[in-house]
């Protein structure tokens, strides 16, 4: 999962029921977990997310940044990170949670 937080404020916001998973194309995924109440993620803002990265058939960790005080932050939509995480952020709101399913094709930068 992924938390998108603002570089100041570092809570997420709980949603009563998760949203459906939406297809962005070439196998990327992603589902709301919970509705954030902040400004949406546009290409080229400074955003600070705290996430889990865990392989997709063991469910083995592996990466994660989960210190709210220590959020990994980037500039989105300037390929700074992988393109699955680049596109997969583009329109959560601050405070959101979200899940992305994201193949290897778009993992390595």
């Amino acid at each position: 999962s992924l938390f998108l937080t603002s570089p100041t404020t570092h809570t997420h916001a709980q949603s009563a029921a998760a949203a459906a998973p939406r297809n962005l194309g070439e196998g990327l995924w992603v589902r709301d977990t919970a509705a954030g109440t902040g400004a949406s993620a546009e290409a080229g803002a400074t955003v600070a997310v705290l996430y889990t990265c865990r392989l997709h058939a063991t469910n083995k960790r592996v990466d994660h940044r989960s210190n709210p005080n220590s959020p990994f932050t980037f500039i989105l939509g300037r390929g700074a990170v992988v393109e699955g995480l680049d596109r997969g952020l583009e329109g959560m709101a601050v405070g959101g949670e979200r899940e992305l399913v994201v193949p290897s094709s778009r993992v390595w930068i």
